[in-house]
């Protein structure tokens, strides 16, 4: 079982996206409370993921700078080498 939240999906100052997993595990993602006082490319370029298997639950958490291109490719790669 595997949950994801992509920035790219969640850009609204304030908005505080929660998806489930199983049982306890939930993962969350938000822009921020206020604009960024700094230069940017996207708005979100964060994501998270969560992967629960039957011996362990695995956290993917990527920080994006300069676009959620990078983002999107590491977790995405994570994601995919765990099936």
């Amino acid at each position: 079982m595997r949950a994801v939240l992509w920035g790219k999906d969640h850009t609204t100052l304030g908005e505080v996206a929660v998806e489930k997993l199983d049982g306890d595990i939930a993962v969350a993602l938000s822009r921020g409370l206020r604009r960024k006082a700094y230069r940017y490319t996207d708005l979100n370029e964060d994501a998270v993921a969560a992967v629960a298997g039957a011996r362990a639950t695995l956290l993917v958490v990527a920080d994006g700078h300069n676009g959620w291109s990078s983002t999107e490719a590491a977790v995405t790669a994570v994601l995919d080498r765990l099936g």
